[in-house]
């Protein structure tokens, strides 16, 4: 099951979001991921939106995942829009390793686990034209 709970603050240009999401699982721990989001209208000029997400991991042998967000759009005229967004995150976690060389009974995840470091950054647009 999941549970979403959200807030919107609306004033003038500037919208605030807050989300929360909770998700409940049988045989191990419930997660949590909140996101926290911004987006301000330009006087002259397009809108720019930035947000932030931390999410719990599934395993517990796994770190969180905190991603950061910006983006912002371009309307070219009543029908064509331009709209990008890039996403970043960094996820540094000891995870054992598939195929271990070391002692197999050995608990210290020193000698059995692999140092495991994550990194992404996604860049996407979207044009769209209204008819």
């Amino acid at each position: 099951a999941k549970m979403t709970f959200g807030l919107r603050l609306i004033n003038n240009r500037t919208t605030f979001v807050f989300e929360n999401t909770k998700e409940y699982y049988i045989d191990i721990d419930n997660i949590y991921e909140y996101k926290l989001g911004f987006e301000h209208q330009l006087k002259l000029g397009p809108a720019i939106r930035m947000g932030l997400t931390y999410k719990q991991p599934l395993f517990r042998k796994l770190g969180p995942i905190t991603k950061f967000t910006i983006g912002s759009n371009k309307k070219i005229n009543k029908r064509f829009n331009i709209d990008f967004a890039l996403l970043y995150f960094y996820n540094d976690y000891n995870y054992e390793d598939i195929f271990r060389v070391n002692d197999l009974l050995s608990n210290d995840c020193t000698e059995v686990c692999e140092n495991v470091k994550e990194s992404n950054l996604s860049l996407s647009t979207t044009l769209k034209w209204n008819f």
